[in-house]
């Protein structure tokens, strides 16, 4: 929270006690919104915009969400239906033409994609009572067969109203 914030960037600095390594890729892809990385692999699942050939976004389906699979070469590969109903997907609903508010299937959060004040897309929630534009996602999970369980999440982009680094951790 930036509560009492007195405008001067250099005195925000975000603690690097997070479990992201370093070391893990950033998807360079067109459209891009947000990705989520975890701790079992390098793989990226990649959430992008969804539009036509004019520019305009499909309104049953605003996001594209692909894997891609920087252990086989960075193969891009689309979600199998057990990872879309159960871990990946999302389920979103038209607020007009531009704006959109969703939920990943695994994840009980509102997310909402609009566009920002400069007319690109983002993606934003709210955390702890702040507004924050989600650039990735970190998942650390233990490994117990099938499905993994969960321990925590952290969330990384940008606040709304200072653009300025945000680090938030939901441990579950």
């Amino acid at each position: 929270m930036l509560k009492n914030f007195d405008g001067n960037k250099s005195d925000f600095t975000r603690n690097r006690e997070y479990g992201l390594p370093e070391s893990y890729p950033r998807p360079l892809v067109k459209d891009l919104l947000f990705y989520i990385q975890r701790n079992l692999n390098y793989n990226t699942v990649v959430y992008t915009l969804n539009t036509n050939y004019a520019g305009v976004i499909d309104p049953t389906h605003p996001l594209n969400v692909f894997w891609i699979r920087y252990e086989q070469n960075g193969e891009t590969k689309q979600l199998n239906p057990i990872q879309t109903k159960l871990a990946y997907g999302y389920k979103s609903t038209r607020i007009n033409n531009e704006t959109f508010k969703f939920q990943l299937v695994s994840y009980n959060q509102d997310f909402y994609l609009a566009k920002n004040d400069a007319g690109n897309y983002i993606v934003s929630t709210e955390l702890e009572d702040e507004l924050l534009q989600v650039s990735n996602i970190y998942v650390y999970a233990e490994d117990f067969g099938v499905f993994p369980q969960v321990k925590y999440i952290e969330f990384f982009g940008d606040t709304i109203d200072y653009n300025f680094p945000v680090y938030k951790k939901i441990v579950l």
